[in-house]
């Protein structure tokens, strides 16, 4: 339950009620397009019939503090029915940022703009108010970052895209919420970095290439995340260095190459 309900409400008339983000009243004057002092503030703080309901006035105000509750409990005795009211409008601030809300006052969705009228953000929340889902766009309306969540609000997913349009960024996550794998591109599509975890989170293999797409490392690990082999190789190809370890991570062999081909002594 939104323990902090805030809004603001028609001076003149006391008849309508305008919200933004529940647990603030920033914003909700240019989102709903309000002029300066046509509206009061107030919040309900508890689940109560008007007790904790308070409304911000002026001295030089026409009316004061308790003919504006009267409104409000008129049409809504308990914050409960005021909470129920919010879950069927969608609440604004500063023009690009809209706000939906269940009975609860816990979020339903989150959608914003950018300043040329293209999709920003969207955020998605289950009935418990978990979010289950968040999308990014870039000013150009190409996709930016993409995120997903399962039932307890722990990562499935995450994707990530370059301006350009090619990816950028690839994460997956287990049932338990553990990272199974990340992949990275650079920009002109080319793979940079692939690395796999095993049921723990810990590296089973860490691998990355040079943007001329030529191998430049390469990790392995046994099945407990330790490390047991490590090579990388110069921008032309050449073997650089290979060196293997232990089942308990210290090194046994070490080798290095120019990138000539040469050993190095």
């Amino acid at each position: 339950m939104c323990h902090f309900l805030s809004g603001v409400i028609d001076k003149a008339t006391g008849q309508k009620l305008y919200f933004g983000q529940l647990n603030s009243h920033s914003g909700i004057e240019v989102g709903h397009s309000l002029k300066p002092d046509s509206y009061r503030e107030f919040e309900w703080t508890e689940d109560d019939d008007g007790d904790s309901l308070v409304v911000r006035v002026s001295d030089m105000d026409k009316h004061d503090s308790e003919w504006y509750k009267e409104k409000i409990l008129s049409k809504y005795p308990t914050r409960s029915d005021l909470l129920k009211y919010i879950s069927t409008i969608v609440c604004k601030t500063d023009k690009l940022n809209e706000y939906r809300y269940n009975d609860k006052g816990e979020y339903i969705s989150y959608d914003s703009w950018h300043s040329n009228g293209q999709k920003s953000e969207e955020s998605r929340h289950n009935d418990k108010g978990v979010q289950i889902s968040y999308d990014k766009w870039h000013d150009n309306g190409q996709k930016w970052i993409e995120r997903r969540y399962n039932e307890n609000g722990e990562w499935i997913s995450y994707d990530e895209w370059h301006d350009n349009g090619q990816k950028w960024i690839e994460s997956r996550y287990n049932d338990k919420g553990a990272q199974v794998s990340y992949d990275e591109w650079y920009k002109n599509g080319q793979k940079w970095v692939e690395i796999r975890y095993n049921d723990n989170g810990e590296y089973i293999s860490y691998d990355a290439w040079y943007g001329n797409g030529q191998k430049s490392v390469e990790y392995r690990y046994n099945d407990k995340g330790v490390k047991i082999s490590y090579d990388s190789w110069h921008e032309n190809g050449q073997k650089y260095e290979e060196s293997r370890y232990n089942d308990k991570g210290a090194q046994v062999s070490y080798d290095e190459w120019y990138d000539n081909g040469q050993r190095v002594n």
